[in-house]
């Protein structure tokens, strides 16, 4: 007779698998452990997100196992082909009747900079190099000074 080997998580285990499985990282083995380590009565609270998670994912697992009929997979295909068809339609929608949000661009010698605090700091050292220019600037603000508008 063989018997399987069960190994029960502790409850500093499982948060580690746990953390682990939200990045992507464990193996299938380590998703078993974990789901039967949630199928247990009696936890805590702070486990019932991830219960209800793998409960989930063992039903989806279940429903695709059943053989589906031909008829049925046809009306669920164009059920999600009018999805698409939907989205698809809103998205043109909105990019052509919504226009499109102002941006901060600016040109610096044929260069397109769209951050604007480059932008800023190009623009404020451009008119404190055009102030330390021997004074011609005032001079030729003096000039507008004297105009009447």
């Amino acid at each position: 007779m063989i018997h399987k080997r069960t190994h029960k998580l502790s409850f500093e285990q499982a948060d580690r698998l746990l953390d682990k499985y939200y990045e992507g990282a464990t193996s299938v083995a380590e998703e078993d452990a974990l789901r039967s380590f949630l199928q247990q009565k009696g936890l805590p609270r702070k486990y019932d997100a991830e219960k209800a998670i793998f409960e989930h994912w063992g039903q989806l697992q279940a429903q695709s196992s059943k053989p589906s009929r031909p008829l049925h997979s046809f009306f669920r295909l164009g059920r999600a082909a009018a999805a698409i068809a939907i989205v698809l339609m809103g998205f043109i929608g909105y990019r052509l009747f919504i226009p499109a949000a102002a941006t901060d661009v600016a040109y610096v010698n044929g260069k397109k900079i769209q951050n604007k605090e480059e932008i800023i700091e190009l623009a404020s050292s451009s008119l404190d190099a055009l102030f330390s220019i021997d004074g011609i600037a005032e001079e030729h603000l003096k000039e507008f000074s004297d105009i009447e508008f």
